[in-house]
């Protein structure tokens, strides 16, 4: 019997100053997150569908996991993937012409495969939540910056020692 105290549903909505297609066609590039997304440690493409992903936010611990592409439709600007590691479950984004650039909704659905996070879920589940808020700004200002053309140096020594894998 699955232990529901284990599973999150985390849903974001961004606003993106670029055109759906753009929005689209940098998050369908997973392997390119780390040059934007600070939390976003490594992404490694396994191959045409997997990629190996990495992802660390301020809590001290490293979520590991392979991302399998499911559906990829530029047209409809949908992208999910199913996700299978220290965490298992659903990912999506929806990317939809909206105000000066795009609406970008994300879905994430998922449970836990770490024991230490399973334990720590009934005590920790605001901490985590925190910590995927952060993840997602963060997310947001990178994209937008990575999309205006702007840099956003998240090299090793850009990092505060709290933020090194």
């Amino acid at each position: 019997m699955p232990n529901y105290a284990t599973r999150y549903r985390f849903r974001n909505r961004w606003q993106v100053v670029a055109p759906p297609h753009e929005v689209y066609a940098a998050l369908a590039r997973p392997t390119d997150y780390p040059s934007w997304w600070r939390q976003v440690r490594e992404a490694r493409a396994i191959d045409d569908l997997h990629c190996w992903m990495v992802v660390r936010s301020f809590l001290p611990y490293a979520i590991a996991y392979v991302l399998t592409a499911e559906i990829a439709d530029p047209a409809a600007g949908l992208l999910q993937a199913r996700v299978d590691g220290d965490i298992v479950g659903r990912i999506r984004w929806q990317i939809d012409p909206g105000g000066m650039g795009s609406i970008v909704q994300f879905e994430e659905k998922v449970r836990t495969q770490i024991d230490l996070l399973t334990v720590l879920t009934p005590f920790g589940r605001l901490a985590f939540e925190a910590n995927h808020r952060l993840m997602m700004r963060d997310g947001l200002l990178g994209l937008n910056a990575y999309l205006s053309g702007r840099s956003l140096n998240f090299g090793p020594s850009a990092r505060p020692w709290r933020q090194r894998v």
